[in-house]
C-alpha cells in the first residue's frame, strides 16, 4: 500500500497547535505593548505664572492615568518656570530652550526616517525615542477647563517641592513667619501689590490664612 495516498490524522491537530501558539504569541506581544510606558510630550507656553501652573497640572491630570514617560518643552524664561516644571511629579524629562530662543516644535524632529532632512540637536531626543510619541500635548490643549476634567476634583494631582531643595524652601518659608501645618496662597505680583489688597485681604480675613507675594522687589517688601 502506498503511504503517501493515506490521510495524516494528525494535520487537524498541528494546525490547531500552530493556531494556538500564534495566538499565545499574539497575546503575549499585545500585553507587554501595553504594559509598556507610553511616550508623551508636553509642550508648554503659558503666559504668566498663573497660565504655566495651570498648563502643568492639566499636563498632569491628563498623563497620569497613562503611567506615562512624559518629556516637557519651554522656553526656560522667566526663570521660574523651570522651578515650576521641576515641582510636578509627572514631568520625568525637561528640555529647556534659551531664553531668548523662539521655541517651536519642527514636525521634522517626528520624521523617523533614516534620512530625515532634520534633526533635533538634543541628544536624548533619539535615544530615548521621543521621534515616536504616542501622544504630543500642545499648548492649545493644555488650555483646557480644569474643573471638567474627570476625576480631577476628587484626587487632583500634587505639585511638590523637589527633595533636593525641599528642606531649604520649607526653611525659608517658615523663617517668614509661615505655619508648616497650614495652607498659604502665592501670589505673583508684577507692579504695584496695592491693587491685589482685596484679594490678599479676603484670603486672609475671610479664608483665615497667609499669602506670600513674589514677583517684583516692591512685592519683596510688602
Amino acid at each position: 500500500m502506498n503511504s503517501s495516498k493515506i490521510p495524516d490524522s494528525t494535520a487537524p491537530d498541528r494546525l490547531g497547535d500552530d493556531f494556538a501558539q500564534r495566538l499565545k504569541a499574539f497575546t503575549e506581544s499585545e500585553k507587554a505593548e501595553k504594559s509598556k510606558a507610553r511616550k508623551v510630550i508636553v509642550f508648554f507656553a503659558g503666559e504668566g505664572l498663573g497660565d504655566f501652573v495651570r498648563q502643568n497640572m492639566a499636563a498632569a491630570a491628563l498623563t497620569r492615568p497613562l503611567s506615562a514617560y512624559v518629556a516637557a518643552i519651554f522656553k526656560n524664561h522667566p526663570p521660574y518656570r523651570e522651578f515650576i516644571t521641576q515641582c510636578n511629579p509627572y514631568i520625568n524629562l525637561e528640555m529647556k530652550a534659551d531664553p531668548g530662543a523662539d521655541v517651536t516644535i519642527p514636525i521634522d524632529w517626528f520624521d523617523i526616517g533614516v534620512f530625515a532632512p532634520v534633526k533635533c540637536s538634543e541628544p536624548q531626543w533619539e535615544e530615548i525615542r521621543l521621534d515616536q510619541p504616542d501622544v504630543i500635548l500642545l499648548p492649545g490643549m493644555l488650555r483646557c477647563d480644569l474643573a471638567r476634567l474627570s476625576g480631577l476634583a476628587e484626587t487632583p494631582p500634587l505639585l511638590r517641592l523637589p527633595p533636593e531643595r525641599a528642606e531649604h524652601l520649607s526653611k525659608s518659608l517658615a523663617e517668614r513667619g509661615l505655619d508648616p501645618n497650614h495652607w498659604f496662597a502665592c501670589l505673583h505680583v508684577s507692579g504695584n501689590p496695592e491693587s491685589h489688597l482685596p484679594l490678599i485681604s479676603h484670603i486672609i480675613d475671610s479664608q483665615g490664612d497667609r499669602v506670600v507675594l513674589i514677583g517684583t522687589p516692591e512685592a519683596a517688601k510688602t
